[in-house]
């Protein structure tokens, strides 16, 4: 008897140990994606300021009933300079000015010159527009206006220094970018238990129904743990921190 129990101990160990977990080399390649993209902001926000774009792309877009006609043909060379100071890793950037208005894009036609407080796709607004000291801010993953579908993560922070008219600058990072960071077997969830990349098929969005058994707290001093799945199966998850993130990945 005890024999058949030590037995059942041993396979139930092994199967605890064997479980799905995330690779332990996703919370470093995330962190070190976002560090990255932190000194691209940086470098960008530099050429911005030195050939001060924010008071020129302004004063573009009060011409000519929006300023498109002149604005197009500056787009090219604006792209082209951020482009030589940044990684190319990033779907698109954006530009706008201290109302909100957006005043560049790399390639977006279709929210250029909008306020982006008039955009219905709210999830990436808040990221769009910062006021000045707010500090560098990753919000979504979530569509906007002309993303045909795309989800996207916004890496944003203000612009301002010297005499230059103040504004926020954008980096959009495709979600499917931090899927592959976090690795093929691994969902990511937000703060709120919302499936936001990874996964299966038609699950982004939705919830994780144990969602609450998680310690996102950290009242036991742990950043990893494991949780029941959908499925009724365990599965294991880690805790990544950083700025104003909190995610947990999950094992699949």
């Amino acid at each position: 008897m005890h024999r058949y129990a030590h037995i059942l101990l041993t396979a139930l160990a092994i199967s605890c140990a064997t479980a799905p977990s995330p690779r332990q080399g996703a919370l470093p390649a995330l962190e070190a994606f976002f560090r990255r993209c932190e000194q691209d902001l940086e470098k960008a926000q530099q050429v911005i300021i030195e050939r001060d774009m924010i008071k020129t792309l302004s004063h573009l877009q009060r011409m000519d009933g929006g300023g498109r006609k002149y604005y197009l043909l500056e787009r090219e060379s604006i792209t082209a300079l951020i482009l030589s100071v940044t990684e190319g890793v990033y779907s698109d950037f954006v530009l706008t000015d201290a109302r909100g208005r957006v005043i560049y894009t790399g390639a977006n036609d279709e929210i250029f010159a909008r306020n982006v407080a008039s955009m219905k796709e709210k999830a990436l607004v808040p990221a769009l527009h910062l006021s000045e000291g707010a500090g560098v801010r990753i919000t979504g993953p979530g569509e906007m206006a002309g993303s045909r579908g795309a989800r996207y993560l916004a890496v944003s922070s203000p612009v301002s220094g010297g005499t230059t008219h103040p504004g926020t600058f954008t980096l959009l990072v495709d979600a499917e970018k931090i899927a592959e960071l976090a690795g093929v077997d691994t969902a990511i969830l937000d703060s709120r238990g919302y499936y936001i990349a990874g996964g299966r098929s038609g699950i982004i969005n939705s919830r994780h129904p144990d969602f609450e058994s998680i310690d996102i707290g950290g009242r036991d001093g742990s950043d990893h743990g494991r949780i029941m799945g959908p499925d009724g199966r365990y599965a294991h998850y880690r805790i990544f921190r950083y700025r104003n993130l909190l995610w947990i990945l999950l094992g699949t």
